[in-house]
């Protein structure tokens, strides 16, 4: 979605990725790439 020019719809998917992951550094992780397609 990033790739594609779709960055609210990137970052939609990332956080919901990171909700539902049990892993917390993969939690961050995907919460960081979210907060980096921040207009």
């Amino acid at each position: 979605l990033e790739r594609a020019g779709e960055p609210d719809a990137a970052r939609a998917a990332y956080r919901a990725a990171a909700d539902g992951t049990l892993s917390e550094p993969e939690a961050r992780y995907l919460r960081m790439r979210a907060d980096r397609l921040n207009p």
